[in-house]
């Protein structure tokens, strides 16, 4: 995990009829940024503190947690859901905190080829979606979302329709390319900090750092057998029913 200076700004920005205030969320020191002294950052199994270049500033990350969706030998399909909020706090008046929450779903289709074949596999369907708040949007619109490791390596720059949940909070998770989830949990699963950003037409409206691990890397691999394993499970009893 990259260890620095991550000093973060948020103010707010009047958008007319469309937006009635978008979140502004600045880092101060990416790579390349020779303000401040880098400070140390404390890491912990459940939750990660980010030092701030001003004391009032900080960042904690929860813990992975996993959530089993329902399922049954006629259906639904068998699903998992993988999810870590960001609580970024201490920020400059008037908003003095702000949230991201990450949910990766994980939902089988299907097995591939029956359970006789020596080579098959679990079909799947992943959804990926970021809630931000605040982030106040009356209807839905277009914006360009970032997810890249912090050298630019891996990830890139995805259309994505943003949609508001609440008044204050809006989710990004219609993606316009068809492998921008993959790309983007290839980034997630590398476990190295990433760059998260969000922009419109004319400017940039969230840049930030986000801390990462190697878990949820390990949880994808489990949450993938263990859906593989019922649906072998479901074929097995189905076959029995249709002797």
């Amino acid at each position: 995990m990259q260890k620095g200076n991550e000093a973060l700004l948020l103010a707010f920005a009047e958008r007319g009829t469309d937006h009635s205030a978008i979140l502004r969320l600045y880092e101060e020191n990416l790579p390349g940024d020779k303000r401040g002294q880098p400070t140390q950052q404390t890491v912990k199994h459940e939750t990660t503190v980010a030092s701030q270049a001003s004391r009032q500033n900080t960042v904690e990350v929860t813990a992975w947690e996993v959530a089993r969706g329902a399922s049954g030998i006629d259906g639904p399909r068998p699903s998992a859901e993988i999810s870590r909020t960001y609580l970024i706090s201490g920020l400059a008046p008037p908003q003095t905190s702000a949230s991201l929450r990450i949910v990766c779903k994980l939902e089988s289709e299907g097995l591939e080829g029956s359970l006789e074949d020596e080579i098959g596999g679990l079909r799947l369907h992943r959804e990926l979606s970021f809630y931000l708040q605040p982030f106040q949007l009356q209807r839905e619109a277009a914006f360009v979302m970032g997810l890249s490791t912090v050298d630019l390596s891996r990830g890139g720059e995805f259309d994505v329709i943003a949609s508001p949940v609440d008044r204050d909070a809006s989710v990004f998770a219609k993606f316009g390319g068809r492998n921008d989830v993959r790309m983007c949990l290839d980034v997630l699963m590398l476990g190295c900090d990433m760059i998260f950003t969000i922009a419109d037409e004319t400017e940039s409206l969230v840049k930030c750092r986000l801390p990462n691990d190697g878990e949820f890397k390990q949880l994808v691999d489990e949450a993938c057998n263990k859906l593989g394993e019922t649906e072998v499970a479901y074929e097995v009893l189905r076959s029995q029913f249709r002797r």
